[in-house]
């Protein structure tokens, strides 16, 4: 496998998900993610600046820090890998292999959470559901790098904690805003889960009241917070998004774009909507089916909960035109639950007929959303190149 792997990792990949088993695909995504982050365009030009580019520049700067100046930023954990990696070399398509394959290994363990649990019911991973998680995933995708090595660390530990019971990593998960700061609005979600894992009622208030604290003014709030109790250095990035400067700017970026965009950008963005709020919908339609069924199943109801309050938390933070990429991550969360109740109800009968084809709704999406990127080619990195080449002619053409 790891011969193929290296010959052509695409062939490979695909390969390994048609025949699924863990060794194999783990050794497929390791070479598919080394061949994604070799062919990706890590210098920027007129025409292309991807924000790639910026976050691994960031990375390899980190050789010139201190480590005492490191751990006082507000997200050190992305500096000091970077800093470690630039011991060896601080060429910028070298960092971005070593960051490919951290989230592809904790993508990685993610899958082997969830396998695990699929065949404690006496079930095997079916290629279609593998499918669906890698497209869920995503985890080549490493443009904006501290938003997605967050996003993967999060969901493993929640996956930890509510498959394997390891209450350690609901503690672990503070460590999220480390990698990337924005998280500190949704990690309450989970430190918070236990108190309010069977008052279903409260939860569905505090959904509700969340999507009236969507608005700016919140926004403005929270910079406030920020600028009276957070260091000087977390206050002025807050201030950049959250303040009154920062939302107008964000808001004139956002504009430039569907001016000077394509339709195939406004299809993307408009598919990402669907995407976030059809999910959405799911998650408070099983909720409110699971809560009202007759055989109420206990372990569904109480996860309706946990993602509803992490729905509630990305509302807030979507008073900040940054906060709609949290979710992505409700999403990517609610699929592997979701495809864990599918092959239980296989076994025994914890879905209704609604509730399955809700849960199916919300794979399908979530998948089509992730084609769709892919077929518009907004990631920065030739797809071409990734589908046909191989990691070892590759490597080699960048050396010369």
């Amino acid at each position: 496998m790891w011969i193929f792997s290296l010959l052509w990792p695409f062939g490979t990949f695909i390969a390994s998900i048609r025949n699924y088993k863990y060794r194999n695909f783990v050794i497929a995504s390791l070479g598919i993610a080394i061949m994604y982050a070799l062919c990706m365009q890590v210098t920027a030009t007129d025409t292309f600046n991807a924000d790639i580019t910026r976050n691994l520049r960031n990375a390899a700067d980190s050789q010139y820090k201190t480590w005492g100046y490191i751990f006082l930023e507000k997200d050190f954990l992305t500096s000091i890998i970077g800093k470690l990696a630039c011991y060896v070399s601080d060429d910028l398509r070298f960092l971005g292999v070593i960051f490919e394959i951290l989230n592809t290994w904790m993508f990685l363990k993610c899958i082997q959470i969830i396998e695990n649990k699929i065949n404690s019911y006496g079930l095997s991973m079916s290629p279609l559901w593998i499918t669906v998680l890698v497209l869920a995933f995503s985890f080549w995708e490493i443009n904006s790098l501290r938003f997605a090595l967050a996003t993967t660390f999060y969901v493993w530990c929640a996956l930890e904690y509510f498959m394997n019971g390891n209450n350690h990593f609901k503690y672990y998960s503070i460590l999220s805003p480390f990698i990337h700061f924005g998280y500190f609005i949704v990690v309450p979600s989970l430190l918070i889960y236990d108190w309010l894992k069977d008052r279903t009622k409260l939860v569905w208030i505090i959904f509700a009241v969340s999507f009236f604290l969507t608005t700016p003014a919140v926004s403005l709030y929270i910079n406030n917070l920020s600028q009276e109790y957070m260091s000087e250095s977390v206050a002025k990035n807050v201030d950049g998004y959250a303040s009154e400067r920062g939302l107008e700017g964000m808001a004139e970026r956002y504009a430039e774009g569907a001016r000077t965009g394509n339709l195939n950008r406004a299809i993307s963005r408009s598919m990402v909507d669907i995407r976030n709020y059809t999910v959405m919908a799911c998650v408070g339609l099983l909720s409110l089916l699971c809560y009202r069924s007759k055989n109420k199943n206990e372990e569904m109801v109480r996860i309706m909960n946990y993602l509803l309050l992490f729905y509630s938390f990305s509302n807030v933070a979507n008073s900040n035109s940054q906060g709609v990429r949290f979710y992505a991550t409700a999403a990517l969360l609610a699929v592997c639950f979701f495809i864990v109740f599918i092959a239980k109800s296989q076994m025994v009968n914890v879905l209704s007929i609604a509730q399955k084809r809700l849960c199916i709704i919300g794979c399908i999406i979530v998948s089509i959303a992730t084609l769709m990127n892919l077929y518009i080619g907004r990631d920065a990195a030739n797809l071409g190149s990734v589908m046909f080449n191989n990691i070892i002619f590759r490597a080699i053409s960048i050396i010369i």
